[in-house]
């Protein structure tokens, strides 16, 4: 069973699926995942996951996200609730991150619209996952 920091990342990959308004049939099919796979791998039963497939997986979610929601706002409200969903306080999201809590502050408010490399930065920050080569 996958624990810890993964445990957490595979939570990430639930609420990033359901903020990119797609069922887990539908991840699967994009992914060439089997569903039974995608349920085990939120639910944090299966054996093991390699930290390149959570990487994939949830960049595939957070382009997905971008593709459907293009206002910044919506952006920082993914980013607010991911940050949340994986118990991270915006002092500690911020520090991982390297920003300041204030401009994270503002970018989940959707006060800021921020450049895809600090919306990718901060994801990578808050779901653990090292960045992998495309």
């Amino acid at each position: 069973m996958i624990r810890g920091e993964q445990a957490a990342v595979a939570s990430g990959v639930r609420t990033l699926r359901l903020m990119a308004g797609v069922t887990v049939s539908e991840f699967a099919s994009m992914t060439g995942r089997s569903v039974e796979w995608l349920i085990a791998l939120e639910a944090g039963t299966l054996p093991f996951v390699s930290e390149k497939q959570l990487a994939n997986l949830t960049g595939e979610l957070c382009n997905l996200i971008r593709r459907r929601h293009a206002s910044g706002g919506v952006t920082g409200a993914i980013l607010g609730h991911l940050r949340e969903d994986v118990g991270l306080s915006l002092e500690a999201a911020a520090a991982a991150a390297d920003t300041t809590p204030s401009y994270l502050r503002k970018v989940e408010a959707g006060t800021f619209i921020s450049s895809r490399s600090y919306v990718a930065r901060v994801t990578k920050a808050l779901v653990g996952v090292p960045e992998v080569a495309r």
